[in-house]
């Protein structure tokens, strides 16, 4: 069996730790389907990570301005350094990609590298609302 992954997939699960997208991993890694994943997918879901990290930080942030505020000791909780969490979800896709049915697909650079950045960022001449292009190229 062939399944094809589309980023709402693991939007919110970005390392297959939910029980379906665990499922498929070993399913794949078992050798019973084979698992593709376009690179604009992969693409999409490193830069929604990086915004849901970014949103997470910001609220330690805020926690821990507000605690300040009402404490006479309060210790900062410390804000994690989002470049190691950026490596560590390149380096899981670079060893998922090392699976032989887990396969990850290419676009021609020269047509697309511009255009895919500028729909998976949502640049002008695409919206949040719009993901046409991105869905033709999956």
């Amino acid at each position: 069996m062939d399944i094809f992954i589309d980023t709402s997939v693991i939007y919110t699960d970005p390392f297959w730790k939910r029980n379906f997208p665990g499922l498929l991993l070993k399913a794949a890694r078992d050798g019973r389907l084979n698992i593709y994943f376009a690179d604009v997918v992969l693409r999409e879901l490193r830069h929604n990570f990086e915004k849901q990290l970014d949103k997470e930080f910001i609220s330690v942030g805020t926690s821990n301005s507000n605690v300040k505020k009402l404490s006479l000791n309060h210790t900062d909780i410390i804000v994690p350094n989002k470049e190691q969490y950026l490596a560590d979800f390149d380096k899981y896709y670079t060893d998922l990609f090392q699976s032989k049915n887990i396969i990850k697909l290419h676009s021609d650079k020269n047509m697309f590298d511009d255009i895919l950045e500028r729909a998976v960022k949502r640049k002008k001449p695409f919206t949040d609302n719009r993901s046409e292009f991105k869905d033709a190229v999956i």
